[in-house]
């Protein structure tokens, strides 16, 4: 399973320093040599960011024929300019393991894994609270 986390956002945000922080817990290594079936080969979540003015709506998106899913993940620009790292990553955390699940749930896959992925995804991402 590939899993890429990004983000696109206002710089005042600094999200970016999270995704980065993200990154060094290595869940890109450890998911790499995971496989959970056959429907979902990778995901990418994109952190957005950005001036609710702009009226930018989640997408969820599935291809069957690349087996994989493009979240996005929405965060209150005001807040989080407002707050420090530690409460940024703690509610970037929060809705990575809240809205993955739901998102991939709601693709009513055939051949995957969904619990044991969730269970392994839940439990990996908490290592950065």
């Amino acid at each position: 399973m590939k899993i890429f986390i990004t983000c696109d956002y206002f710089w005042e945000s600094k999200i970016n320093e999270v995704v980065f922080a993200l990154d060094d817990i290595g869940y890109e290594n450890y998911f790499c040599d995971k496989d959970y079936g056959n429907s979902l080969k990778s995901i990418t979540v994109i952190f957005v960011c950005q001036n609710s003015n702009l009226g930018l709506k989640q997408r969820i998106r599935y291809s069957k024929i690349k087996k994989h899913i493009h979240i996005d993940i929405m965060l209150d620009l005001k807040k989080m300019v407002s707050v420090g790292f530690t409460e940024k990553k703690n509610v970037m955390v929060k809705k990575l393991i809240s809205e993955v699940p739901i998102a991939i749930k709601s693709k009513k896959l055939d051949d995957f894994q969904f619990k044991e992925f969730v269970d392994s995804f839940q439990n990996y991402m908490r290592k950065a609270l």
